[in-house]
């Protein structure tokens, strides 16, 4: 893109973004000497009156961003702390139903005991026909 009167040829984005950065971060050391300089007579022109209004735009939106950055950080932890109610809720449910339904604990046993305690039920029946 060209404009008449613009002496860079080959300016781009990239270019322009650092260069504005450079700019910025080179009055905030002016501002921080000049913090220091009470007293003196410090001439105010219209790039520094520019370069302080820009200045706190840019803080500005730096606080806004990271206030929105708060409230989504605080929306997912709101939903995530739901979704663990739930999800707590719905076990406490579960082992309760299995209480209920003739379990003696709310744990599953596992296939290897269901098998010993089927054997030696077997046992016991053959043992008692035995007799």
């Amino acid at each position: 893109m060209r404009i008449d009167g613009f002496s860079r040829k080959a300016l781009n984005g990239k270019k322009a973004s650092q260069r504005f950065q450079l700019l910025v971060e080179s009055h905030r050391k002016y501002q921080a000497k000049s913090k220091f300089m009470s007293g003196s007579a410090q001439k105010e022109t219209e790039k520094t009156v520019l370069l302080d209004e820009l200045v706190a735009l840019i803080d500005d939106n730096k606080v806004l961003k990271e206030e929105h950055q708060a409230v989504e950080e605080a929306a997912k932890d709101t939903k995530a702390n739901a979704t663990a109610l739930i999800r707590d809720e719905a076990m406490q449910r579960a082992s309760k139903r299995k209480i209920n339904n003739g379990e003696v604990d709310g744990s599953t046993m596992s296939k290897k005991k269901a098998f010993v305690d089927l054997q030696n039920a077997e046992i016991r029946l053959e043992q008692q026909k035995l007799e």
